[in-house]
């Protein structure tokens, strides 16, 4: 019964992420549409001036009210647009900028870009002084960093131009190429109430260069937070500066978290994030970073599909720091991790995780390829896990639980394929494990155990049922041994319950 509830929550949870507002999967930047209303005027000649000094705003706003009357399109021809008070654009008016035209927002600017079409060239078109701000957007497909200061590939800080899309306009494309954020981008007094948006040409192409020692996406410090909306990174590469692993690409408190087709290289970790809820991870991949993906405190809900992981720490870490809030519901499926230096999955003060259809290959560092401390519900289902030979951890390891399930898996070259070190009900069936050096099931002080239906390969001096301290309520049932100095090795306290039956032993 525990094992089908788990199951249909995450089919539930499944389902619900499909639904979700995320972007699909590919090169996410598309052309700039723009169809020009049919009524089209050069706005020099509305009497509007472009000496970069004269402040447009009445003029402007005169003529965005009449044109909006009949629909018709502004055009700005080369020049610049001083703009030092409140000017929205109407929904049917259209905006074009030519080639060599700037808008320049004065400190009392307030702009709210909400036209029908916009249209610019692929520079900067803005300059911002003090507290000016030009919002809106919605019905821009793209806004480009461009267009507020990044230069692609000149290896210059692009952060302002960064967090000025971000900020104002709640989100920023990037095209092919590499930008630079060597200071915090940082998400708070923003402007956007629908969510924030990082999209770029894949992971290959579109390049966020990190400095060291810093949050590139801060959503967290100083009270930053995105409440209640969702924040997204699609089709970009995040990378430190020569692989010093001391920065950290997005770091978000509260809301809904979604990566997709993102890369992360030589950091100390690629996405932190608390109290988020529905959060999605798919077809990530990472290299020599500490930690990929980390859940610090009362997270609801976290999806992680097809993430690949080389030579990192830890794939998925899941804590309650700081303030120690229990989070519910992860579900890692079809992911995998190679030669981690630390846990593939670490996982403590959480419930209902759920781990299926996954390869942890080749790890040489901590506790275990798979580590549950002091959680509720889990379940490890149909995974291929090994270690290093020689490597002095587990496959998978329960330190303290209430409910597990272990089925399916093919665990070898570890020193303990399963270690369970609490009383809590157990089921491990239908697995195969070969060539552990310890034993295949180590068992202390633990109660309620199921093991069954498995193939126990490790053979020689290695023990494949071991049980060490106290232990209770222990069936071993229609298991294949293979020849080993003993099959089973348990420690059972009084009054136990251990029971044998319908087991092959070979030799």
């Amino acid at each position: 019964m525990k094992r089908r509830v788990i199951a249909g929550f995450f089919a539930l949870l499944l389902l619900l992420c499909s639904l979700s507002a995320c972007t699909g999967g590919g090169n996410v930047i598309k052309p700039q549409e723009f169809d020009p209303a049919a009524e089209v005027y050069n706005v020099l000649e509305l009497g509007i001036k472009a000496d970069g000094s004269t402040d447009i705003t009445k003029e402007l706003t005169k003529a965005i009210n009449e044109k909006a009357q009949v629909g018709a399109t502004l055009v700005f021809p080369a020049g610049k647009y001083y703009i030092n008070g409140d000017v929205s654009f109407s929904a049917k008016v259209g905006v074009k900028l030519l080639e060599g035209a700037v808008i320049k927002l004065g400190n009392e600017a307030n702009v709210k870009m909400m036209s029908g079409g916009f249209s610019a060239p692929l520079g900067k078109i803005f300059e911002i002084e003090g507290e000016g701000r030009i919002t809106g957007f919605g019905n821009v497909l793209n806004v480009y960093s461009e267009w507020f200061g990044a230069v692609k590939d000149d290896g210059l800080d692009d952060s302002l131009a960064i967090n000025y899309a971000l900020r104002f306009c709640g989100k920023v494309s990037f095209l092919e190429g590499s930008y630079n954020i060597d200071n915090p981008v940082y998400i708070k007094d923003t402007y956007s109430s629908s969510g924030y948006d990082m999209l770029g040409m894949g992971k290959d192409k579109s390049k966020i260069i990190i400095g060291n020692d810093i949050i590139a996406i801060d959503g967290y410090s100083d009270g930053a937070s995105i409440g209640n909306s969702a924040f997204n990174a699609n089709g970009i590469g995040f990378y430190e500066k020569n692989n010093k692993k001391s920065s950290m690409a997005i770091k978000i408190n509260s809301g809904w978290v979604s990566t997709e087709n993102c890369h992360f290289e030589g950091l100390l970790g690629g996405v932190w994030y608390d109290r988020g809820g529905f959060c999605q991870f798919t077809e990530n991949t990472a290299k020599d970073t500490f930690i990929v993906f980390e859940i610090s405190e009362l997270s609801m809900f976290s999806y992680f599909l097809d993430n690949e992981a080389d030579s990192c720490g830890t794939l998925i870490k899941a804590v309650v720091s700081p303030s120690g809030g229990v989070s519910n519901g992860i579900m890692i499926k079809r992911c995998k991790s190679y030669n981690a230096y630390k846990e593939d999955i670490y996982i403590t003060e959480n419930q209902a995780v759920f781990i299926e259809s996954c390869e942890f290959i080749g790890g040489s560092g901590g506790k275990a390829a798979v580590y549950f401390e002091n959680h509720i519900d889990s379940g490890v289902d149909n995974c291929i896990i090994s270690s290093k030979p020689g490597s002095a951890r587990a496959g998978v390891m329960y330190a303290s639980l209430a409910f597990g399930s272990i089925t399916g898996n093919k665990i070898t070259d570890c020193s303990n394929a399963v270690s369970i070190h609490s009383r809590g009900v157990v089921t491990v069936s239908d697995n195969e494990f070969e060539n552990n050096s310890g034993s295949d099931i180590l068992l202390r002080s633990c109660s309620e155990i199921y093991i069954a239906r498995n193939k126990f390969k490790t053979a020689g001096s290695a023990i494949p049922v071991r049980g060490e301290k106290e232990n209770s309520l222990i069936t071993v049932t229609d298991n294949v041994f293979a020849h080993s100095s003993y099959d089973i090795a348990a420690n059972l306290g009084n009054g136990s319950s251990f029971i044998v039956s319908d087991n092959v032993f070979n030799g």
